[in-house]
């Protein structure tokens, strides 16, 4: 199902008040901790979503997760480690285009390949302005509400490989 979570886990929790036996899949709209505190452990986590990696379960990001921990008290987001790498991206697009002109550094952004990241290598499609091989994976709930990746997935794509 393509929705957001407020709509998501309303469409979860339904199916389990009528009884249907199924497992729902959900898209990445729904990957927000407040999925599972709203639909509850147990109907949460019959769904399935398509997402990304949570900052933890990127290996390059074991220093920002922990300096992010320290300097705010709480674990940084889903999209934390992605807005770095954006951020982190356009400084260095800055720095091959040599100054702030916009048509330069879009250039530089649409000439990017392996760019090393917390989230991947990166590079973009010049014709599109898109990232090439974004890792999204298959999520599953755990029983305190937190995404992982699933292991049987992750184990037969090769993901973490």
């Amino acid at each position: 199902m393509q929705t957001y979570y407020p709509q998501g886990r309303s469409i979860a929790k339904d199916l389990e008040r009528v009884g249907v036996e199924t497992t729902c899949f959900m898209g990445l709209a729904n990957q927000d901790p407040a999925f599972a505190e709203v639909a509850g452990p147990e109907v949460a986590r019959q769904c399935w979503f398509s997402g990304v990696p949570s900052p933890q379960e990127f290996p390059a990001a074991q220093n920002y997760v922990t300096d992010y921990q320290a300097t705010f008290d709480t674990r940084p987001g889903t999209w934390g480690t992605f807005t770095y790498d954006s951020m982190k991206l356009l400084f260095d697009a800055v720095e091959r285009a040599g100054e702030w002109n916009a048509d330069e550094v879009d250039t530089a952004l649409a000439e990017t390949e392996g760019y090393e990241g917390l989230t991947g290598t990166i590079t973009i499609d010049p014709s599109t302005g898109n990232r090439v091989d974004v890792p999204v994976v298959i999520l599953r709930i755990e029983a305190d509400g937190s995404f992982i990746v699933d292991p049987a997935w992750a184990a037969e794509s090769g993901f973490g490989s």
